[in-house]
């Protein structure tokens, strides 16, 4: 299991997420973009798991650090597993309505 793979594998996961339009709080407007990081993680474990990586079967548990493991089942001696730690980086526009909107100077 190479972390190219990986990488990839996980993009694909977020991005057909998104696509089904998901809802984490009625005021925003649905996607992924208001999800917190540790909801989006465990979509990502949880869908790791269903998927595969590259057609090789995977475990991938959520933990507090790293984020995610990520263990190949034909690799049952432990050699062929990942930690990732995941970084949602949201664009500053984003951030910054979403402060103006806290802060009582308009809608996000």
């Amino acid at each position: 299991m190479r972390f190219d793979d990986i990488t990839k594998t996980i993009a694909d996961i977020l991005k057909d997420f998104d696509k089904e339009r998901p809802i984490d709080q009625s005021r925003y407007r649905p996607g992924i973009g208001p999800f917190r990081e540790s909801k989006l993680v465990k979509q990502v474990a949880e869908r790791l798991t269903g998927w595969g990586v590259s057609g090789e079967r995977v475990v991938a548990r959520t933990h507090m650090t790293p984020d995610t493991s990520i263990r190949s089942v034909e690799q049952q001696s432990g050699l062929d597993s990942w930690a990732i730690e995941f970084k949602i980086v949201r664009p500053f526009h984003q951030v910054m309505r979403c402060i103006a909107w806290q802060l009582g100077e308009g809608s996000p």
